[in-house]
């Protein structure tokens, strides 16, 4: 049985979701994706992955 992740390093929320790597960093400067530190690594809850996705998801219907 495998687990589903709970947290990603940026490099893998940027393979996870298909984005560039600098639009990933430019929504964590605006705080649209909410990160934390582990010691010196930038981590990204799989929570915060579908937050995010989400908000997209919903500007995108109101832009439509």
């Amino acid at each position: 049985m495998t687990q589903k992740k709970l947290s990603y390093t940026v490099e893998e929320a940027v393979l996870a979701m298909g984005l560039p790597k600098s639009s990933i960093y430019r929504h964590i400067r605006q705080g649209d994706l909410v990160t934390f530190k582990s010691g010196r690594r930038r981590m990204v809850s799989q929570a915060a992955i579908e937050n995010f996705i989400k908000k997209l998801e919903k500007q995108t219907q109101v832009a439509v």
